[in-house]
């Protein structure tokens, strides 16, 4: 069976769930060489961080911790080489709107186009509007204000708490708004208009892989942008920082005409396309 970008980011997302579903159990067992969520989780020597979060601690409390600094390093790496790949292959928030999406454009088949230039722009205001104030907030009043809200923080004590006390809490509600908001109100619409996060990452993604288009191969089908579930339409190469370089629109191209370019730090190491 041919592998595709899909096949092992699926099988990535699901091993990060995995995880977090099994590290409090092994806690539980005593085994805790690993501990903690997927916002700060590491060894007794070294701990990976969000960055975000690691941002807003660092504004609530007025100060500079290197330490922490270091922590937050590997995702903000991540972002420079890789985008927002965050997003596409482990972020678990994602994985749940993709889900939604299936189911979006499953009953609404019109739903699927790709974003206007003047709308991913509109788009793009609101995404950092909202990061702003949710930084100047946290810096105000002294309290990580986009760590209450964010579903990703949601889903991994919702997972520690249902893992280690049996039940769910009433935080999850948020995730569900995020969801019926996703399938009914707009595609993938956290993730591209709102979601802090993905706005953090994207700041750092200036010079990383990126799908690229061969215009000699491409015969204008537009498969791309109809199964962009981000807004991109690379029949046009537009792709913008929406992109969470998931690989779908270089899996279902039937003429091979896309691929990730290399990050420009890296132009000459060749990347294959899977297969």
């Amino acid at each position: 069976m041919k592998l595709s970008y899909s096949h092992y980011r699926r099988s990535f997302q699901f091993v990060i769930l995995g995880l977090l579903i099994a590290i409090p159990l092994l806690n539980l067992l005593k085994i805790d060489t690993i501990q903690g969520i997927l916002c700060s989780i590491g060894t007794v020597n070294y701990e990976i961080t969000c960055a975000l979060g690691a941002l807003q601690s660092m504004l609530a409390n007025r100060e500079i911790n290197f330490s922490l600094l270091l922590s937050a390093s590997f995702f903000i790496l991540l972002a420079i080489f890789l985008g927002r790949v965050f997003c596409g292959w482990i972020c678990p928030q994602g994985l749940i709107s993709e889900g939604g999406d299936k189911l979006r454009t499953r009953f609404f088949k019109s739903s699927c186009k790709p974003d206007s230039l003047q709308r991913y722009h509109l788009g793009r205001n609101f995404l950092l509007s909202f990061l702003g104030a949710g930084l100047l907030a946290t810096f105000l009043m002294g309290i990580p204000i986009i760590c209450y809200i964010c579903p990703i923080g949601i889903i991994c004590r919702e997972l520690l708490q249902g893992t280690m006390l049996y039940k769910i809490g009433g935080e999850i509600i948020v995730v569900m708004i995020i969801l019926a908001a996703d399938v009914f109100v707009a595609r993938r619409g956290w993730c591209r208009y709102i979601c802090p996060v993905g706005a953090f990452y994207s700041l750092f993604s200036l010079f990383s892989m990126k799908v690229k288009r061969d215009k000699e191969s491409c015969v204008k089908c537009g498969t791309c942008q109809r199964i962009c579930s981000m807004g991109n339409a690379p029949i046009k190469d537009e792709i913008v920082k929406t992109c969470i370089n998931c690989g779908d629109c270089i899996d279902k191209c039937p003429e091979d005409a896309l691929s990730f370019e290399k990050p420009r730090l890296f132009k000459n190491i060749p990347i294959r396309k899977t297969g």
